[in-house]
């Protein structure tokens, strides 16, 4: 998360990053702000344990899965493949079709940028 989104989040609700970042993923209800979940959850992520993409990835909330694959963007952009593969797979047999759309996109980031990731 950048310096001017942290201030921002704390400034507004006067709590920690962690909790700013769980009242994102609890009131996020929109494609568009779920699409920029990458921007927010990836960046915080950066050097931190990725567990929150993983119990997203299998919430009951389909805001909140959408919000775990999107945020892998982040690590595809530093060709950082294997979070997305993972989720990908947990999520292969989801029954929302925005959870497709949202893994589908996100493999094609992946093969754009390295095809061998698809190959044993």
């Amino acid at each position: 998360m950048k310096d001017f989104q942290k201030i921002i989040c704390r400034a507004e609700m006067k709590v920690s990053v962690t909790e700013c970042l769980q009242k994102y993923v609890s009131t996020t209800t929109s494609n568009n702000s779920i699409n920029s979940a990458h921007h927010i959850i990836g960046t915080y992520l950066e050097n931190r344990d990725k567990s929150m993409l993983y119990d997203l990835s299998k919430s009951d909330s389909l805001w909140e899965r959408r919000i775990a694959i999107m945020s892998t963007f982040y690590f595809i952009k530093k060709s950082r493949f294997s979070y997305t593969l993972h989720i990908a797979e947990q999520l292969l047999s989801d029954q929302e079709d925005l959870i497709h759309k949202a893994v589908g996109w996100m493999l094609r980031e992946v093969g754009k940028r390295d095809l061998a990731s698809f190959h044993p």
